[in-house]
């Protein structure tokens, strides 16, 4: 009997001991898994629109004719208005490098005149400009994306010249140029994104033909046209 105590007695100092030492112990920490950090795919095809405005220059003279050398100065007019538009493109992402190809239509209201021969109003009046431009930049961080631009630029553009209540003529042409730009796009999710940028479109010298009348003489302006545009917008990834 005394063996039976002795042992009973062992095995409660035993458990006392086991749930004091468990006592002793630091609590079990949860340790939740790290978060996953966004990084979003510029690679794919995107749709998207853009608001802006823009500032046009526009040079014009008037070839001397009659065999004498030179030019007669027309005018030096500038012009300002607001744009808005769409563009679709494609990206492909190679690292922190993105590049791509890009299409925009920008409906434009910038518009402008200036004296010319002293009593003549010239007017040009640029409707809509198309580009069709590449893209290279590189990534300032997984979200944000500083590129330069460079390509083709398309303008639809009315020319006017007039002396209030006597006489008008215009003439409309869709001239060719290029365009330069840079800007910043920064990506809000894997689908949208916001950017500004600044394109400069040079549209070079051409000859615009104005005819006084239906049967009259036609007068050849050598015209050279230039535009500042500033946009924001956004675009939408589709894959």
């Amino acid at each position: 009997m005394l063996r039976s105590m002795f042992l009973a007695s062992a095995a409660i100092i035993a458990l006392g001991s086991s749930a004091a030492l468990a006592a002793d112990l630091p609590a079990s920490v949860y340790k939740a898994p790290p978060a996953q950090m966004y990084a979003p795919n510029w690679t794919g095809l995107y749709v998207g629109a853009h608001v802006g405005a823009g500032f046009g220059t526009s040079d014009s003279n008037l070839s001397a004719g009659g065999g004498s050398p030179g030019s007669i100065a027309l005018a030096n007019g500038s012009g300002s208005g607001v744009i808005g538009g769409g563009q679709v493109g494609y990206n492909i992402q190679a690292g922190w490098l993105v590049y791509g190809i890009e299409g925009t239509f920008t409906g434009s209201g910038i518009s402008g005149n200036a004296p010319c021969l002293v009593f003549i109003t010239c007017s040009a009046s640029a409707n809509w400009y198309a580009t069709v431009t590449g893209r290279v930049g590189g990534l300032l961080t997984d979200r944000t994306l500083a590129y330069v631009k460079g390509g083709a630029v398309w303008e639809d553009v009315d020319y006017g010249a007039s002396v209030p209540g006597a006489f008008s003529v215009s003439s409309s042409a869709t001239r060719l140029g290029y365009l330069i730009g840079a800007g910043v796009e920064y990506r809000l999710n894997n689908h949208w994104s916001g950017f500004s940028d600044y394109n400069y479109m040079d549209f070079g010298r051409d000859s615009v033909d104005f005819s006084l009348s239906r049967s009259g003489p036609v007068v050849t302006a050598n015209i050279k046209d230039t535009a500042h545009v500033f946009k924001v917008g956004v675009n939408y990834k589709l894959w």
